[in-house]
């Protein structure tokens, strides 16, 4: 039996979304944590590189998101393309004792 909300995908379940929103929230606040301590750069030029050595940390830190976003996002779909075949083998089972020769009791 197919489900039918197999192949579709919903925006909740996005985790690599999910993980590039958190490498960017950790971009600003990075940003304006250094704007505090150092007064002769601006917040543009901190988020966007005053330096290459900042941006390359950043540009790490985006890409360790994104893997484990992905990462997380395959394990959720796993788990749940094998709570579907368990609720089919369930229902499976279920039927299989609920047969016409279930009630005899093996005669």
């Amino acid at each position: 039996m197919a489900d039918s909300n197999t192949g579709k995908v919903r925006w909740t379940d996005q985790m690599v979304l999910t993980a590039f929103g958190l490498a960017v929230a950790y971009w600003i606040i990075d940003g304006v944590l250094y704007l505090f301590t150092a007064s002769e750069i601006s917040l543009i030029q901190r988020l966007f590189g005053a330096e290459w050595t900042g941006l390359y940390s950043r540009i790490i830190v985006l890409c360790f998101f994104a893997i484990f976003g992905s990462h997380a996002q395959y394990n959720i779909n796993k788990r749940r393309n094998v709570e579907d075949e368990l609720r089919q083998l369930r229902q499976q089972l279920q039927a299989i004792q609920s047969g016409p020769m279930a009630g005899q009791g093996g005669k």
